[in-house]
Order: structure tokens, then sequence, then C-alpha cells
């Protein structure tokens, strides 16, 4: 893999975690706790962006 494409790749995955701490931060804390399903939805209707679940950690 190039260089470019590697950076453009990790410059997406730094972008989707700014977004999913953003959503965190406005929408959902203590009080109003989320789901992974629930914050898929709102990558997706918030900024268009489809991530899996699997990118969530899961809770043991």
């Amino acid at each position: 893999m190039s260089d470019k494409v590697q950076n453009e790749k990790e410059n997406e995955s730094q972008i989707q975690i700014l977004y999913l701490y953003q959503i965190l931060l406005k929408y959902f804390d203590q009080e109003n706790p989320t789901s992974a399903m629930e914050l898929l939805q709102a990558m997706h209707d918030y900024h268009q962006i489809s991530v899996y679940r699997t990118t969530f950690p899961q809770n043991k």
C-alpha cells in the first residue's frame, strides 16, 4: 500500500473518531446512555458515515 493511501485511511479513521466523540458529547451522557447500534445510526444520520458494529468494543 502506498504511503498516500495509508495516510488517507489514517486520516479517515481519525475523522470518524472525532465525529463519534462529537456525537457522544452532544447526544449521550450518563443519564442518556446509548448502545452500539444507536451510535452506528447516529454516525450515519449526522455524518453519512457507515461503520460496523465490530468497530465498538462490547461490554462483558
